[in-house]
């Protein structure tokens, strides 16, 4: 046979060829390796050679080339053709190294990977904004019953044991006529303010007021009350307590915990009651303190009928409500069957109840923003006769209201609430009416909440039931003499009145 490198004739059988001396592959042990690689290609070399006739083959000798090129270490007789094979390679690459085409593909994969993740972020994000956000009319509503349902409820269950404070009011009346305006002037003249103290747990309670007109003394007043027995004084009037039973006063306390069980489930129950088709909802523009604004009005309009299908809920839930029963039996102190035999009573007149008022009440809401923060209310009430409309609209601290009667507004002003703990707070109250008045007044006031408040020790007191004519003709002179009440009775005198007063 002839060799496959040189081409020079050899024996049968020969494993190495005298000529060129590369190592020679049988036909046994062709046989027993698969070629994978063209002639001329590196093979891996960790496969140990096939043996013939018992003869070990070293793996690790380098035979002499006659063409002069270099053989790898680590040959294995085992491939044809008689080629050079590299130990522990890949085609065409060193040992443990990495192709660039696989570590480009992979950095491609890993951003396809990032950016769908954020994706799927981003649509979460979205899908979270729309479902808290972006809420149906029916929704926005019940969020202002919520509001107000926790007002309300805070005020009940807080536990302020004494609380003490001080107000002060003054008004003033511009009469657009100039004959009213004489009538009313002598409201101006008229200021009041006093001080209060309040122990709801052992029914303590003391209070002063202090009347002036034109800055003279009116009329003081101080009233002391401990459980059942109330005292009036009248500084510079009468010099003895006057004592007074109040005992048709409820002192009983109340369970504030059951009682704000039943507040909530009442408004569980008005909620249930609510149905999506009794809302409207529209785009519109409002005017807030002469500035335009865009909002969204979510109406909940209300007929007869609809207020009869309201009403039979609420009572169904309630009447089937235990928690409601209970709570409520004990604030009443009521047994929860004769709660429940009453609710049960006043659904069977809901169910007798025929409709005829064609009257429509429109309770509204004014929102902006996704968040549809509440900036506006309006009450529309009609029937076949008349239309009444109150509307308050809201910036920052500030209500603005006004009154409507059958088209003609018959009233508006502002309500501005100034809120500062440590010098005192504010309310002051504008009122424009119709071709009447302008009236202004200004309340004043301050509170502290857990604060000592002590009972007064009464021992100058008459009972009222007691007073002799002699101390009721003092009781009134003393009254009429009071400075401010004499400028008072003079101004009423100079009064010309045109309407025969």
């Amino acid at each position: 046979m002839k060799c496959p490198k040189c081409g020079g004739q050899i024996e049968e059988h020969s494993k190495v060829c005298p000529i060129c001396g590369v190592q020679l592959v049988t036909s046994q042990e062709n046989s027993s390796v698969t070629p994978t690689q063209p002639s001329g290609v590196a093979q891996p070399s960790n496969v140990a050679p096939t043996q013939s006739s018992g003869v070990a083959q070293p793996s690790c000798i380098a035979p002499t080339q006659s063409s002069g090129v270099a053989q790898p270490s680590s040959v294995m007789p085992n491939q044809p053709n008689g080629v050079a094979q590299s130990s522990n390679a890949t085609p065409t690459q060193p040992s443990g190294a990495v192709k660039p085409a696989q570590k480009t593909t992979k950095n491609k994969n890993n951003k396809v990977l990032w950016i769908i993740l954020g994706v799927v972020l981003v649509a979460i994000i979205l899908f979270a904004v729309f479902q808290f956000l972006i809420k149906s009319p029916k929704e926005v509503f019940e969020t202002a019953v919520d509001q107000v349902y926790h007002a309300v409820n805070d005020s009940v269950v807080k536990n302020v044991k004494t609380e003490k404070g001080t107000y002060s009011l003054k008004v003033n009346v511009d009469a657009k006529d100039a004959q009213a305006k004489q009538m009313l002037d002598f409201i101006n003249k008229i200021s009041l303010n006093g001080s209060y103290e309040v122990d709801n747990e052992n029914m303590i309670m003391n209070m002063a007021l202090r009347s002036k007109y034109d800055q003279a003394t009116l009329l003081d007043m101080d009233f002391y009350m401990n459980e059942k027995k109330g005292y009036l004084y009248l500084p510079g009037v009468y010099n003895r307590y006057i004592e007074t039973d109040v005992e048709s006063t409820n002192t009983e306390k109340i369970d504030k915990e059951q009682l704000s069980i039943v507040l909530e489930e009442s408004v569980k129950a008005f909620k249930k009651s609510l149905k999506d088709k009794y809302f409207i909802s529209a785009d519109t523009k409002i005017s807030i303190n002469g500035k335009e604004k865009k909002v969204k009005k979510i109406t909940l309009e209300l007929t007869e009928s609809r207020v009869n299908e309201m009403t039979k809920v609420i009572l169904t839930e309630l009447k089937e409500n235990d928690r409601f029963l209970t709570a409520l039996s004990k604030v009443g102190n009521q047994s929860k069957e004769d709660i429940k035999s009453g609710l049960e009573e006043s659904l069977a007149d809901v169910d007798n109840t025929n409709s005829t008022n064609s009257g429509v009440y429109k309770f509204s809401l004014y929102t902006t923003g996704m968040n549809q923060n509440i900036v506006g209310y309006e009450i529309d009430g009609s029937d076949d006769e008349s239309r009444q409309i109150m509307k308050i609209q809201v910036e920052n601290d500030t209500y603005y209201y006004q009154f409507i009667n059958d088209e003609d507004e018959v009233l508006n002003g502002s309500i501005e609430v100034k809120d500062d703990k440590k010098n005192g707070s504010n309310i002051i109250i504008n009122a424009s009416i119709t071709n009447i008045a302008d009236v202004k007044l200004e309340m004043g006031y301050t509170k502290e909440e857990n604060v000592t408040v002590k009972a007064k020790e009464i021992t100058n007191s008459i009972n009222s039931e007691m007073l002799t004519e002699n101390d009721n003709q003092l009781i009134m002179q003393g009254l009429l003499q009071n400075e401010g009440f004499i400028k008072l009775m003079n101004d009423i005198q100079k009064l010309s009145s045109p309407y025969g007063y």
